[in-house]
């Protein structure tokens, strides 16, 4: 069976002279960035219509994707509304998703369903979003001016039991 393959290329696929018989039916998707060299998963398009190399294509592409749980402040605090910290979070969110990474930031999904004023459910919430954590690989925890609210706190600590890496990112307004 023909197998998926890996390639470190030193420039774009677009740079590619496509009249080469070898490239020309073949997919480059952008897996990561190892010491400043692109690494591309290549994958003839005409094997995709084979099953079997169908699932182990899309095996790798599961397997080659991290998850990152976006940690911010969703509370009010000091001249932040509730609505400045949801505006700042899906900024954040944009950012990775446009760089085709896959994020969650809970905070910008729960409270519009559970009240976040509300003790029992604000726990609820914070409850589940720590069980999404535990579903990634990494954590962006955004810290503006300083302030790191509770459940970032709680975020930080089951980051750290679970041994996910974090990415402390400070922000100054």
């Amino acid at each position: 069976m023909n197998k998926i393959n890996t390639y470190l290329i030193p420039f774009e696929p677009k740079e590619l002279n496509f009249n080469n018989s070898q490239l020309k039916n073949q997919i480059f998707i952008l897996d990561e960035k190892k010491e400043g060299v692109n690494i591309w998963n290549i994958i003839r398009t005409d094997l995709l219509e084979n099953p079997e190399i169908k699932k182990e294509y899309n095996k790798l592409e599961l397997e080659n994707k991290k998850l990152i749980f976006i940690s911010s402040p969703l509370a009010p605090y000091g001249k932040y509304t509730m609505e400045d910290n949801i505006e700042r979070t899906k900024k954040y969110t944009r950012e990775l998703l446009l760089k085709h990474q896959n994020c969650i930031a809970p905070h910008l999904y729960y409270p519009n369903i559970l009240n976040d004023f509300n003790f029992y459910e604000r726990q609820l919430g914070l409850k589940f979003s720590l069980q999404l954590l535990e579903l990634c690989q990494e954590m962006n925890c955004y810290i503006l001016n300083g302030y790191i609210s509770k459940g970032m706190y709680k975020e930080l600590e089951l980051a750290d039991k679970l041994d996910i890496k974090v990415n402390k990112i400070f922000i100054k307004k």
